[in-house]
C-alpha cells in the first residue's frame, strides 16, 4: 500500500472534496476531475476514479454524502473501467444530505460521475468567474473550464485539452488541505 493513499479497510468516513466518502474493500481515490459546465448556475460534473489492488466482489457499496445543504447531487452514474459494465448507483436524501450509493462491484477500477449543483464554489463578476475548492488526499485533481472560457489565474498547471477546453491540473501530496483556485473569463 502506498503511503498517503486513501485506502479504506472496513467502513470508515472521511472528508472528501465537499462530500463525505464512506467506502469498503480497499478502494483508493486516484483522480478527481471538476468539469465546470455552467458557472453562473453553480453546476459542474465531478468525475472520480477509484482503484484497488485486486479484483473481488464487494458487498458494501461506496457511499458519498453531500455537504449538508451546500452540495446538491443531481445525477450519478458509475462504470467498471475493466469490463466497461455499468455499476448500480442510487441517490437518496436523508435529513438534508444527498447520499449516493455506488455498487456493489467486482472491478479494480471504478469511475464515478456526479452532476452537482454547488453555487458557493463560484464567484461571478461580469464575464469572469472564480472557482475555489479546498481538497485533500494524495491524488491528481483536474479542473476543466467551460467551453469558450480562457484561464486568467490559477494555483495549478494549465494545458489545452483534446476537446479545446482548458484543463488545469493539481497534484496533491499528503493529507494537508490544498486550495484549488481558478479564475476564468468568457472569450469574445
Amino acid at each position: 500500500m502506498r503511503r498517503g493513499s486513501l485506502t479504506i479497510i472496513g467502513v470508515i468516513c472521511c472528508l472528501f472534496l465537499g462530500l463525505n466518502l464512506t467506502a469498503a474493500q480497499d478502494f483508493e481515490l486516484q483522480t478527481s476531475t471538476y468539469k465546470l459546465e455552467k458557472p453562473e448556475q453553480g453546476y459542474y460534473v465531478l468525475i472520480m476514479e477509484f482503484y484497488r489492488e485486486k479484483e473481488e466482489i464487494t458487498t458494501n457499496p461506496i457511499i458519498f454524502q453531500s455537504d449538508y445543504v451546500n452540495t446538491i447531487v443531481l445525477a450519478a452514474k458509475a462504470v467498471d473501467l475493466d469490463s466497461g459494465e455499468k455499476v448500480k448507483t442510487k441517490i437518496t436524501v436523508d435529513q438534508g444530505y444527498f447520499n449516493v450509493l455506488v455498487g456493489p462491484t467486482s472491478g479494480k477500477v471504478i469511475r464515478v460521475e456526479l452532476d452537482i449543483y454547488e453555487p458557493r464554489l463560484f464567484e461571478i463578476k461580469n464575464k469572469r468567474f472564480s472557482f475555489n475548492k479546498e481538497v485533500s488526499g494524495e491524488q491528481l485533481v483536474t479542473v476543466i473550464l467551460p467551453p469558450g472560457y480562457g484561464l486568467l489565474e490559477s494555483t495549478g498547471i494549465p494545458e489545452l485539452g483534446n476537446e479545446g477546453r482548458v484543463h488545469v491540473e493539481f497534484y496533491l501530496r499528503g493529507k494537508k488541505p490544498f486550495p484549488v483556485h481558478v479564475v476564468a473569463a468568457k472569450l469574445e
